[in-house]
Parts: C-alpha cells; sequence; structure tokens
C-alpha cells in the first residue's frame, strides 16, 4: 500500500501564492501548484502535468544518451565557419615567411572578424537548420534581434582570502539553494561574506555600516512585485560570479579591481527592473525608450541607477580618480553586456580570442573575461541543482506571463511565451539550454576547466529533464 501511495502524484491547490510555500511544495515532489480561484483552462491542463512528472521519472535512464547527443550538438553549435577562418589568419601571422605588407592585411582582416557580425548568420542558419517551433524563433528574433528567422506581423590577480567560516563553506557549494534564504539579514550577511572573502572592503576602505546601508538601498530599489527580476535574483548573480571567481580560480586572471567591480556588477545588473522586455519598452514607447533611444533599455537604466547609488552613498569614496574611472568603464561594459541581443556578438569575440593564450597583463583579455563571467552568471539558472533551476523557470515564465497580460490590455501582439495557458515551459527551457547556455559554458571552460567537471553536468542533465518533459 505504501508502495502504490509513493507513486501516486500530488497537485496543490491553494488559496495562497507565498513564493516560500509554492517553492516548498514544488521541492518536495509536487507535479503542480495551483492558486485559487482555478481558471478552467489550468485544470484542463492537469493531466498533462502529471503525465509530463510521471514521464520524467520513466525517463532517467535515457539522460546519458541525451547529454552525449548534446555535447555533439554544441560542437556543432559553436565550430563556426568565421571561427575557422579567424584560426587560419592566426596561424598564418605566427608563420615567419610572409612579408610585412601581407602581415599588416592578415592582421587588419583579423581585426574585422573579431568585430563579431559575422557570427550572427552561422547562429541564424543554425537554428533554421533544427526543428524548432515558431513561438521559439519568435522569441530569439524579439530577443537576440535575429529578424530573420521569422516572419510575422507582431509588433515587433586577487589571490582568495579565504575566511574559515561556516557561511563562507556554505556559499563555496554549487549546491547552495537561493530559495532557503527567507530575511534581509541572512542576504547581507552572505553578500558581506562573499566581498570579505576577496578582502575587499578592507583594500578598499569601505566601511562595512556603510556597506550594509547601501545593501539595504539596493533591496529597495529592486521590485518584489517582478517574480524574477527581484534582488533574490541579483544575489543568485553575484553569488555565482563568486562561485566562478573562487572555485573556478578565475579571480587569477583578475586583479582587485577588477573582482570589486564584477562583485559590485552583480548585485547591481538589474536594479530597477521593471519586469517587462526591452522590446516591451520600445513598442510602448516607454519613458525609458525614449531617454535610451531604444538601445540597451534596461541595460542602460541599470547602469545608470547603479552607478548613481554607488555615488549618492560614497561607496566608492576612498579610491583614486584614475582607479575610478577604470571601475565606471568596467562597470558600464559588464551590465551593458547582459543585453541579449548582443549575446552572440560578445561570443564571436571570445570564441575567436580562445586561439591565443589568456593573458593576464592584457587589460583587454582581463575585460573579456569580467563580461563572460557576467554573462554566465546572469544566465546561470538552468546549471543549479533541479528543483532550484526549475522554480527559477517558473518565475521567469510568470514575469513573461505579466508582460501578457499588459500586452493583452493595450491590445499589443503577445510577446513570445507570453499568453497564459498557451506556452510550453519545456520547450522553453530546453530551446535556451540548447542555444544560448550550453555553447556560453562550453565556451568559458575553455579557460576556466574546473567550469567542465563543476558546473556543466548539471547543466546538461538538467537540459534532459526538461527534455523528457517536453516529450511527454
Amino acid at each position: 500500500m505504501n508502495q502504490i501511495l509513493l507513486k501516486l502524484t500530488v497537485s496543490v491547490v491553494s488559496a495562497t501564492d507565498e513564493l516560500q510555500l509554492v517553492y516548498h511544495c514544488l521541492k518536495l515532489g509536487a507535479a503542480d501548484f495551483l492558486t485559487k480561484p482555478i481558471h478552467v483552462k489550468e485544470v484542463e491542463n492537469i493531466w498533462q502535468t502529471i503525465w509530463r512528472k510521471n514521464r520524467e521519472e520513466e525517463n532517467k535512464e535515457n539522460q546519458e544518451k541525451v547529454q552525449q547527443e548534446m555535447e555533439l550538438k554544441v560542437n556543432e553549435a559553436v565550430s563556426t565557419p568565421i571561427k575557422a577562418i579567424a584560426e587560419y589568419v592566426s596561424q598564418l601571422l605566427s608563420s615567419g615567411d610572409i612579408t610585412p605588407e601581407t602581415r599588416d592585411a592578415l592582421s587588419e582582416i583579423l581585426n574585422t572578424l573579431h568585430k563579431s557580425q559575422f557570427y550572427r548568420p552561422a547562429i541564424e542558419s543554425y537554428i533554421r537548420s533544427k526543428d524548432i517551433d515558431s513561438e521559439t524563433k519568435r522569441w530569439f528574433a524579439n530577443e537576440l534581434h535575429l529578424a530573420s528567422l521569422v516572419r510575422t506581423q507582431a509588433l515587433p590577480s586577487a589571490p582568495v582570502q579565504v575566511i574559515d567560516s561556516e557561511i563562507t563553506q556554505k556559499l563555496r557549494s554549487y549546491d547552495f539553494d537561493v530559495w532557503t534564504i527567507q530575511d534581509d539579514a541572512t542576504f547581507f550577511s552572505m553578500v558581506t561574506g562573499m566581498f570579505n572573502d576577496f578582502g575587499l572592503l578592507d583594500t578598499f576602505k569601505i566601511d562595512q555600516v556603510q556597506f550594509l546601508a547601501f545593501l539595504q538601498v539596493i533591496k529597495s530599489n529592486y521590485s518584489d512585485s517582478n517574480p524574477y527580476h527581484n534582488f533574490r535574483h541579483a544575489f543568485d548573480v553575484l553569488h555565482t560570479s563568486y562561485l566562478m571567481l573562487t572555485n573556478c580560480k578565475a579571480s587569477a586572471y583578475l586583479t582587485p579591481l577588477e573582482i570589486l567591480t564584477v562583485m559590485f556588477s552583480g548585485l547591481l545588473h538589474d536594479v530597477g527592473h521593471t519586469g517587462t522586455s526591452n522590446r516591451f519598452h520600445i513598442e510602448t514607447y516607454s519613458d525609458l525608450a525614449v531617454k535610451y533611444n531604444d538601445q540597451s533599455v534596461l541595460e542602460n537604466h541599470h547602469c545608470s541607477l547603479g552607478w548613481k547609488l554607488l555615488m549618492k552613498y560614497k561607496i566608492l569614496d576612498n579610491i583614486p580618480k584614475d582607479d575610478m574611472r577604470k571601475i565606471r568603464s568596467y562597470f558600464i561594459q559588464l551590465v551593458l553586456a547582459t543585453d541579449l541581443s548582443k549575446h552572440f556578438d560578445e561570443m564571436a569575440i571570445f570564441e575567436n580570442l580562445k586561439g591565443e593564450t589568456l593573458d593576464r597583463d592584457n587589460e583587454e583579455h582581463r575585460k573579456l573575461i569580467s563580461k563572460m563571467i557576467m554573462k554566465c552568471a546572469d544566465l546561470s539558472n538552468p546549471t543549479k541543482p533541479f528543483t532550484v533551476a526549475r522554480y527559477w523557470a517558473l518565475m521567469i515564465q510568470e514575469e513573461f506571463f505579466q508582460q501578457g497580460d499588459k500586452e493583452k490590455s493595450l491590445e499589443l501582439p503577445y510577446s513570445p511565451f507570453s499568453e497564459r495557458g498557451n506556452s510550453s515551459l519545456p520547450q522553453m527551457q530546453v530551446n535556451f539550454a540548447d542555444f544560448i547556455v550550453i555553447p556560453l559554458f562550453k565556451a568559458v571552460s575553455s579557460f576556466l576547466p574546473l567550469l567542465e567537471e563543476a558546473i556543466i553536468p548539471q547543466l546538461l542533465e538538467n537540459r534532459a529533464k526538461w527534455a523528457a518533459l517536453k516529450e511527454g
């Protein structure tokens, strides 16, 4: 009898949508969580959710095969013709039997290739060649500015200062669950612990009391009404950056000043987020879209607001002016790099650099590494333990739905995956992993080998689970 009960699939129905309760139920194995009053479409789809839950368990033995197939797909995705050409030109430049004129011409060709616009046709062609639904293609077109994909009438080194403390050991774990944090005091003490692990507050003479007050200000500038783009997401991005700097040894490439900038960029990269996309701002002619001329609207807003807060609360007052200018330059570039529409441009630059030896004395190399850390951290949800990753996926889906509700009220076409009752979360997660997250982490693991063994296996396992749910 007990064995039969263990096999029963449970869906929870509640009058409250309190996030911790939802997460707790899902973590314990609930197939779904429905909030009263229940809509007809939700009831109609319950059997699908239950079936998918059961299929997930049945398909565990196929995960290894799926992961192997994914490895091949990723290798195919990142091996672009432009990359091959760049590598060949680099080999010619390293040979001794070419004239100075030829060397100059080849250097100019290589610089042109590094400007990255050539990468887009390759990824567009790759996406077209795959059996991808129109909704996902439309999402790529909107978010990555790959408009040719679809036809639509819709509106468009500091060494780590290891602190032997329980909090630091907890933070160094890849299994850390950000959803277990219940109060601001815990958030703030953990943020302070990560900064202190590098000795940043002492090195840059940042008063700890002032720093804690600043964290409260940052949190107040993230909207709690955003299911996804809130302070918990900012903390998660900071924490993943910290894991890459410590466990994956990325700090060996960077100076203390650059590590400080990476940490502050993680905390502030989405500050003031409106819970809607750049495309929504552009299509509604919002004040922010007009202010930033439709260019990286939210990212420019985060940069501006984040820097104003750093200045207003005098967090960097004890840093020399030359260093301040460098922090500002790095900060702007790191936050702007989180604009997903620029993703393939940044990836192309990094791919072309991979043929070279990364040089810690080369500031451009260090800057690009910092950008890759920030991009990985911002897109790292699919790399977390599946219960954590699944809940993040539910939160971004709900934020998409909330934008869809606004689009409906404004009589605008729905953005991809934004129409309630007409969106597949597993499908969205599989395609997001295949075309964005896995190629990114694979590329970055070329200079952080520890990433390959510590994070990528979980990422591939999660992708396999989403694929099983999709097929169910």
